[in-house]
């Protein structure tokens, strides 16, 4: 969704921020829920921000110049970073490709409205 509304102006750029603004308010919930005291959230959400723009950048690249290897790489050294060679990787790039496509033909008022529609996982193909 971040990078459907990319490049977007009013509403949608408002929705894009609150997206990233609930996502890090959860985060710092989370992090208070396992226990992280006042002192060492702050510290630790830097690091998580970091984390997670850099992801989001290596995604988006990917994504930008249609590179499925690129994007396969990203997701399994992010997502299963504890694997060597994870299989499901192919498969989960199929499927962020084909959301993104699925994304980019509806207009932005279907995402500000929530009636945004993705691919079942089933569907992803390449």
């Amino acid at each position: 969704v971040q990078h459907r509304l990319r490049g977007e102006d009013g509403v949608a750029q408002e929705i894009a921020q609150v997206l990233i603004d609930e996502f890090f308010l959860d985060v710092d919930h989370s992090l208070r829920e396992l226990g992280i005291g006042d002192v060492g959230v702050p510290k630790r959400m830097k690091k998580l921000a970091k984390m997670f723009y850099g992801r989001t950048a290596a995604y988006d690249d990917a994504l930008e110049r249609n590179d499925h290897d690129g994007l396969t790489a990203a997701l399994a050294r992010n997502v299963r970073p504890d694997a060597a060679a994870w299989a499901e990787a192919s498969r989960l790039s199929d499927y962020v490709a084909d959301a993104r496509n699925r994304l980019a033909t509806q207009p932005c008022r279907a995402i500000v409205s929530g009636t945004v529609t993705f691919p079942l996982a089933q569907e992803a193909d390449r």
